[in-house]
């Protein structure tokens, strides 16, 4: 490695070094904790192998073992994450808002692959935009401002079924996940719940829904009646349905649950993961 022009010395136990060396071993150390991050990950595989089916653990070991520990993360829109970041995903912390944000972004990535037909008309979005819908559709004023013309035109492809699937994950009381599918040609609006599964009737919100998830429901209720009423067409109303989702057994497996049933739902050919 060439010695850069003007470039400066360090003195290392009486013995002049190039500047250039640091970097050397900055990469050193930062493979060296790596390495401790990769170990930690096969040390908690190994200590709970009687906890998880041999089949999972021989998986996830032989993709530890096969990793490029420098190599960048594929999969994730504009990622520049090292793969020692994919050791977050071991552990109840990938389930933030930035990580249903990537699991979004892998769906979108197979539906734009594998998708035909009626794929090709599906909206997919972030638990942002639901907190938006429900703050736009806290009152006529809101809605109708400048700020939120983007939520109206979703509406507007729905109502026209240019849009004939608008799905996603939104987060209830901070703590929970569920998935939604709001189907714009059988005019349902589909809740997966992994804690309350619940019957569904044409009669109205059920029961078990009214305690928490009232609130996301009723907005996208207004917001759709008001696209209707934007398109000065009757338009149906939206009824309820189930979206199949496996139940959990646990505090922590809400968001994969959701994602899960998001992709069994447009891929039938997939499995719901057992729990």
């Amino acid at each position: 490695m060439p010695v850069p022009t003007n470039a400066s010395s360090i003195i290392v136990s009486n013995v002049y070094l190039p500047l250039w060396l640091v970097n050397v071993w900055k990469a050193w150390l930062w493979v060296h904790d790596l390495h401790i991050l990769w170990a930690t990950a096969i040390e908690w595989v190994a200590d709970h192998e009687n906890e998880i089916s041999a089949a999972h653990v021989h998986t996830v070991q032989t993709a530890l073992d096969k990793l490029i520990w420098a190599h960048k993360i594929h999969g994730f829109c504009d990622s520049t994450a090292g793969v020692g970041a994919l050791t977050h995903y071991l552990s109840p912390n990938c389930l933030a808002t930035t990580d249903m944000d990537h699991y979004r972004e892998l769906l979108h990535e197979e539906l734009d692959k594998y998708g035909e037909g009626d794929l090709e008309h599906v909206q997919l979005v972030s638990p942002d935009y639901v907190n938006r819908i429900i703050q736009a559709c806290a009152s006529p004023e809101i809605y109708w401002s400048r700020n939120y013309r983007y939520i109206r035109e979703m509406g507007l492809k729905l109502n026209g079924q240019i849009t004939l699937y608008f799905a996603g994950v939104m987060n209830v009381n901070n703590s929970h996940w569920v998935a939604f599918i709001i189907d714009a040609k059988s005019h349902t609006i589909n809740i997966g719940d992994s804690q309350l599964p619940c019957t569904v009737s044409n009669r109205g919100l059920p029961d078990q829904w009214h305690h928490y998830l009232e609130k996301p429901i009723c907005a996208f209720q207004f917001w759709l009646q008001q696209s209707d009423k934007a398109a000065k067409c009757p338009g149906t109303a939206y009824t309820y349905g189930n979206l199949p989702i496996t139940q959990q057994c646990d505090g922590s497996s809400c968001g994969i649950f959701a994602q899960n049933a998001l992709a069994a739902y447009f891929f039938p050919t997939l499995t719901l993961v057992a729990p």
